[in-house]
């Protein structure tokens, strides 16, 4: 995630150019690298919905209509055997996401030094 976001960094500056240049390879790369991970989408629609449901509830329903397409289309990716697994996996799901958001905070962006592996003959 660290590289997909430093990747991203050094990217978006050369989007004007890549436009000029018709470079739609380089966009739609750049793109794909600034999508979030289906597991933080979730968890930030499912937010946003929630509070939507309380803060302005005349939006509301835009959102869970939203949220639920979502749930809809990821439940339709899964194969059928992942399909209906424990219902931990789903309790669990906030926790994890929470977890990651606080990984990406602290990505060192600084972070220049190529890590060798030590190999042994």
């Amino acid at each position: 995630m660290t590289a997909q976001v430093q990747s991203l960094i050094t990217q978006l500056p050369r989007i004007p150019s890549a436009f000029v240049h018709g470079n739609i390879n380089f966009i739609d790369k750049t793109i794909q690298q600034a999508l979030i991970p289906r597991s933080i989408l979730i968890v930030l629609l499912g937010g946003i919905s929630l509070f939507m449901t309380l803060a302005f509830p005349v939006w509301a329903s835009k959102w869970w209509i939203l949220f639920g397409l979502l749930c809809m289309a990821l439940f339709i990716a899964l194969p059928s055997q992942l399909r209906f697994g424990s219902f931990k996996k789903i309790i669990a799901l906030p926790g994890l996401v929470i977890r990651m958001l606080r990984n990406i905070l602290h990505i060192d962006h600084k972070n220049t030094e190529f890590l060798h592996t030590e190999h042994n003959k």
